[in-house]
């Protein structure tokens, strides 16, 4: 029911941070491993550098301006797909496809009552992702893992101007 009831939801024409799970909170809970070595080719930051970052990946109002770049992002070969058809008694359909690699494989293409969407539904991921077995393809990343990893690879670009600032004092 919780497929249905996603597929059925009103279309989101873009990402929205709490469907993502992003919260208020769950910046400051994933911030400290971000801060560590972001920007870096491996050594530790300084302290003001991992301050900056820490700020930096709390600001939600960032997290929401790259997001869109997140969920775009394209990396590799990794070659990605998930197609779900749902039959209802009655006759109807509801499909839904996605061959995009970053967590939640969003966007999501659907189809129903003759009428083709697009959504960035990430309940959509988590019901489908909750259907599968453990260690099925692509259950892990239907569930959004890797997010906090993507955010950051995305980030130097929204903050290098006052990275570079840091880095020169330092």
């Amino acid at each position: 029911m919780a497929l249905v009831r996603a597929l059925s939801a009103p279309t989101m024409s873009s990402p929205s941070l709490s469907n993502l799970g992003v919260t208020p909170t769950w910046p400051a809970d994933h911030a400290g491993d971000a801060a560590k070595h972001f920007g870096t080719l491996g050594e530790p930051n300084d302290r003001g550098q991992q301050e900056f970052i820490r700020k930096s990946f709390t600001d939600l109002a960032l997290i929401q301006r790259i997001i869109p770049n997140v969920v775009s992002a394209s990396w590799t070969d990794d070659a990605v797909w998930v197609h779900i058809v749902l039959r209802f008694k009655n006759g109807t359909t509801i499909s839904a496809e996605s061959e995009n690699q970053p967590a939640f494989m969003l966007p999501w293409t659907c189809q129903a009552n003759g009428k083709t969407t697009r959504t960035y539904n990430a309940g959509i991921s988590r019901a489908i992702s909750n259907l599968l077995p453990i260690r099925a393809v692509n259950r892990e990343r239907l569930q959004g893992e890797g997010l906090e990893d993507q955010i950051v690879f995305e980030m130097p670009g929204a903050i290098k101007g006052e990275w570079q600032r840091i880095v020169r004092k330092t």
